[in-house]
């Protein structure tokens, strides 16, 4: 994976589904492991699950990692409706920060994961996102696992973000599909920038080091 993210020449990106301790991946923080070997000089770790019994431990998240610096960063809380489970390992949870190019231009950069079983769980978060983002002095980039594909308001968070951001493809196309990698049928992945902003390129790399495929995104970030 590092070697993809830096063979892509890639400056940003985010990481759902990341260990940063666990019993399964030998208490490797992965998060930190792929910005060292992918020369990145910032990450940012965000916690979703939190469990620890006697010779086993889980603590996974989110994650950004990123050429340009990181700060300002904030937790994102969810609407959700498994309060055993929360109270028991955690739940899916979100982040934002700033990221500060070169030449001083920032963007608030939002790491979502959305919940993959409950479409009223996944609209009340895209609310949640959507309040916390209205009134952003920055422009604002949604990226992650969205499990939502655009074409239905009752069950796609994804549609809801559309209204104020832009993704290229106006459907879900041959193109955006990431999931499952080997040989993806579903369009689950997104990068989401403001309607300034215009699509230099996209595409999404046949590999398969994880089950959703990589989306990239090339984007000219206009002056705000």
């Amino acid at each position: 994976m590092a070697a993809l993210m830096r063979s892509n020449r890639l400056d940003v990106v985010v990481l759902n589904e990341v260990d940063f301790s666990a019993w399964g991946s030998h208490g490797v923080n992965q998060a930190r492991f792929l910005a060292e070997a992918a020369g990145f000089g910032w990450w940012l770790e965000q916690s979703n699950y939190d469990v620890n019994y006697v010779g086993f431990n889980f603590h996974a998240g989110n994650a950004i990692v990123s050429r340009y610096p990181l700060k300002d960063a904030k937790l994102i809380r969810y609407h959700h409706q498994r309060p055993l489970q929360k109270a028991l390992i955690g739940v899916k949870r979100g982040a934002i920060c700033t990221v500060e190019l070169p030449d001083g231009t920032e963007f608030k950069l939002v790491a979502v994961h959305l919940d993959h079983e409950n479409p009223e769980t996944r609209i009340e978060s895209v609310k949640v996102l959507r309040k916390l983002t209205k009134d952003s002095p920055l422009p604002v980039v949604f990226a992650g696992d969205f499990n939502s594909e655009p074409g239905t308001d009752r069950t796609s968070g994804l549609d809801h973000l559309l209204k104020t951001h832009r993704h290229r493809a106006k459907k879900s196309e041959a193109e955006d599909l990431t999931w499952p990698s080997a040989q993806p049928t579903r369009a689950l992945d997104w990068v989401l920038v403001p309607p300034e902003w215009t699509f230099l390129e996209k595409s999404q790399p046949p590999a398969t080091y994880s089950d959703h495929r990589l989306v990239i995104v090339e984007a000219a970030v206009a002056p705000w």
